[in-house]
């Protein structure tokens, strides 16, 4: 038989084309029946929910940035997801009847051809039950997101489980069409003649060899070894669909996401960085946040409030307020410094002070550890409305941090933002459960704001978890505290361009309170008297920089040891001094003579020691004591901790 009879009859016959054209044919169109099935039932919900709910179609979108066009921003609404998804599908036919034209000749093999309608095939049938998956999952959730929004989590993952479907078979076809076999056309199309002496070789082959190939091989590449299988887990690889995943997830769902694998590490990393970004939420108030929260370090000043609330729950109240708390000494003025900050460079305005303002005459801020609030205010226009920005100055006479734990009225409040830090004390109830405690006796003041953030999903209860049931991290579980422990939620914020604060974090971390109930513990039942205190004590030494905060019972023993140990080191430094500069007093100073109370009676001369940075060393010391000794009486259950950085 001559080549080109051998050619045309044998292997690549002149129907061999049909195939290739059916399975080009093939992908489009039953793709596009997926696709049109999914627009279809998905869009019958989300005409049914607009009727009722047209704010579902006019929620922002978190897939684009603010600074995005409008109308593309607009287009990938929640609710519009699922018919999105679908249209995408039609795509995924598309590329796969281009891969196929490309490859498909007017002489080819029919290998190739069989190889090309089964990769149009699947592709297409594919596509088709996907699109029948979108179009259910699609309408059944949207109709449920409109009634719950939580639901909205679980509809985009069962969405994108299904575009996979289509997503996979894209790939599948790829396959398909890369399969190497008979190929006797060159790049140009035109068929390649083999010649007699290759045909002879072939032919002798066969008759040595009969198990080898009898077809004409010109490319014999095997396929690549690294293939591997897609899988549904992987799309979240794609940051874009990671990141619009995460803004749908409260604290408990990231959480949950953390613990289920390390492969989206850097994803979520990258992605709290930008959700907790306290730069771009203080925008809000301020048009320089760096010089703020320079300032902020400078006079040891944090923010707290509602504030902080907001950015940690990723939710924005346009009523709320941004409020500063810094301790005011008799020889400094913080809280004036902080303020012509913002009228000299922010716009600000004084309002008023103190007893003026209408909350200050109630039980609002107590005077125990409130000296004054100093309110400033700043207009502007948003189109032909005009809004007004407040920030409340409040000024303590303790450091910031203990006068917020010890004045405020709800457990949910007690965190607080330093210059490079985000603080959660009580994070476990406040964010994964949204249940607070009563601090403060409940007034008509407390009852109105209690009222207000159970409006914002905060439940007040008497107790959070009733006996037997308690978990190990519990409020109620936990007597006394340091600020920087396990159980508080620590957040490191980016500290570009911002002046470090001259005061260590340890001066936070290692300050002591103790949360216990006024009332005895007991069962659920309302009681007017039911509420929970937070106390603690403040000390000092002359061999110390900074103030610190201990509990009044239970750990106060650890302290009590601290302070001899420092009330030992003010007698060694003081006789170091000359004996003419020593203070008059010293000489009747007994052994067991206390100088608490003596920094200011003393003149210290440069060569004077601190040992603010033996606190720490000191707290694991008297720590690893109680555990060795907790380890000889029974075994010490660990708890894990659940910081987010």
């Amino acid at each position: 038989m001559e080549p080109i009879e051998w050619i045309e009859q044998g292997r690549c016959p002149v129907y061999a084309s049909f195939f290739g054209a059916m399975g080009c044919s093939m992908a489009v169109v039953l793709s596009v029946m997926g696709a049109a099935y999914g627009i279809a039932k998905s869009g019958v919900g989300v005409s049914a929910v607009s009727v009722l709910h047209p704010e579902t179609m006019t929620r922002s979108s978190t897939l684009f940035p603010p600074f995005f066009p409008f109308t593309l921003a607009n287009i990938f609404k929640p609710d519009m997801m699922p018919p999105i998804l679908a249209g995408i599908l039609s795509i995924y036919g598309l590329v796969t009847g281009v891969m196929i034209t490309n490859n498909l000749h007017e002489r080819s093999a029919l290998h190739t051809n069989f190889m090309q309608l089964a990769a149009g095939l699947s592709c297409g049938l594919c596509c088709l039950s996907a699109g029948f998956c979108i179009g259910i999952v699609g309408d059944a959730g949207v109709r449920g997101n409109a009634q719950q929004p939580r639901l909205y989590v679980g509809m985009m993952l069962m969405l994108i489980f299904a575009e996979v479907l289509g997503e996979s078979l894209l790939l599948g076809a790829e396959m398909f069409i890369g399969k190497p076999g008979l190929n006797v056309v060159n790049a140009s199309g035109s068929v390649r003649l083999p010649n007699m002496a290759e045909l002879e070789s072939k032919k002798d082959s066969r008759l040595r060899s009969p198990a080898e190939p009898t077809c004409l091989e010109v490319d014999s590449t095997p396929p690549s070894a690294s293939s591997s299988k897609l899988q549904p887990i992987d799309v979240l690889d794609n940051y874009i669909i990671f990141n619009n995943l995460c803004s749908h997830l409260d604290i408990a769902g990231l959480l949950a996401l953390k613990r289920v694998t390390k492969r989206w590490t850097s994803h979520l990393s990258t992605y709290l960085k930008n959700r907790w970004n306290i730069n771009k939420k203080l925008k809000r108030f301020v048009q320089n946040p760096q010089r703020l929260r320079s300032e902020l370090a400078r006079h040891d000043a944090v923010i707290s409030g509602s504030f902080v609330l907001q950015l940690l729950d990723s939710v924005v109240w346009e009523e709320s307020d941004l409020d500063i708390y810094v301790e005011d000494t008799q020889d400094a003025f913080a809280s004036l410094e902080i303020r012509n900050l913002l009228t000299q460079k922010e716009g600000y305005e004084f309002k008023s002070r103190s007893g003026t303002l209408e909350f200050m005459n109630s039980n609002r801020y107590p005077v125990g550890d409130i000296l004054k609030t100093d309110t400033l205010l700043r207009k502007w226009r948003e189109g032909s409305e005009e809004k007004v920005t407040k920030v409340q100055i409040i000024s303590t006479k303790i450091p910031a941090p203990l006068a917020i734990i010890g004045d405020f009225y709800t457990s949910a409040l007690i965190n607080f933002i330093t210059w490079n830090k985000i603080y959660s004390i009580f994070p476990d109830s406040t964010f994964l459960d949204h249940e607070t405690l009563r601090l403060r006796n409940a007034g008509d003041e407390e009852t109105e704001l209690i009222a207000k953030y159970a409006e914002r999903g905060w439940q007040t209860k008497l107790e959070l978890r009733e006996a037997g049931t308690l978990p190990a991290r519990c409020i109620q579980n936990i007597s006394n505290r340091r600020l920087g422990d396990s159980n508080s939620w620590i957040i490191a914020l980016d500290t570009e361009g911002i002046t470090n604060s001259p005061t260590p974090d340890a001066v936070i971390d290692y300050s002591w309170f103790k949360i216990s109930p006024v009332s005895k513990y007991g069962s659920l039942e309302f009681n007017e008297s039911k509420r929970y205190h937070i106390k603690t004590n403040l000390t000092g030494s002359c061999v110390l920089r900074y103030r610190y905060s201990f509990p009044p019972t239970g750990w106060n023993w650890c302290w009590a040891n601290q302070m001899r140990k420092l009330n030992e080191l003010t007698r060694a430094e003081i006789e170091k001094m000359p004996a003419e500069d020593r203070p008059a007093w010293f000489a009747n100073a007994g052994p067991r003579f206390e100088f608490y109370g003596y920094n200011s009676r003393i003149n210290k001369p440069p060569t004077w020691l601190y040992y603010d940075e033996k606190i720490t060393m000191w707290y694991e010391w008297e720590k690893k004591k109680i555990a060795e000794a907790s380890q000889k009486a029974s075994p010490v259950r660990e708890v894990s901790s659940l910081a987010l950085a």
